[in-house]
């Protein structure tokens, strides 16, 4: 696999033990609101898959954020944390695993 170099956007933070974000309820399957197919499989994904992408700008092709530092979450993320699907968007902190 070939590196790309992908450029830094100043609203993209750099990710620490405790990165800030918001967490968005996304449809990652064929015809769903998460658009094309997952760079890192190139597959559609149920929304019974735990499924997450994130938006900052190096993991959002290369282009700037929608938002700053949202994290997309399927259905059964967000069934998996217990939170409730009709808010939509809820605060969330993430890290590196």
């Amino acid at each position: 696999m070939q590196r790309k170099i992908i450029p830094k956007y100043s609203c993209s933070p750099p990710v620490t033990s405790s990165t800030k974000a918001s967490l968005t309820l996304n449809d990652f399957s064929k015809g769903g609101d998460g658009g094309g197919p997952s760079e890192c499989d190139d597959k559609y994904h149920e929304k019974t898959e735990r499924v997450v992408a994130l938006s900052t700008g190096c993991e959002h092709a290369g282009q700037p954020p929608c938002h700053n530092n949202i994290v997309d979450g399927s259905d059964a993320v967000w069934e998996a944390l217990g939170l409730n699907k009709d808010l939509g968007v809820v605060d969330v902190t993430w890290s590196m695993a």
